[in-house]
């Protein structure tokens, strides 16, 4: 969660994910030689991201992980001044 730089987890847009109750967030890291190009992955020069996608059961389930997943991330960056920074332009 230290390198998550999605700034409030949500629904997956339909278009990234086709099911429903599914959450996303994005963490980054350094690249890596092997690092291909996908749905879930972005490469760049500087940067690898990385789409996690978090599928609920009910809709109920989605709303309380967003909010304890969200919760769990302000402490971090809060407390942890090594914590990414919010960045949703990377996807």
């Amino acid at each position: 969660m230290r390198y998550c730089v999605t700034s409030r987890v949500g629904p997956a847009n339909r278009e990234v994910c086709a099911r429903v109750n599914t959450l996303i967030l994005v963490t980054t890291r350094p690249p890596k030689p092997e690092d291909k190009e996908s749905l879930t992955t972005l490469v760049n020069p500087t940067y690898t991201a990385i789409r996690h996608l978090i599928s609920a059961d009910s809709r109920e389930e989605r709303d309380m992980w967003a909010r304890q997943l969200n919760k769990a991330l302000a402490n971090l960056r809060a407390w942890d001044p090594e914590a990414k920074s919010p960045d949703d332009s990377v996807f």
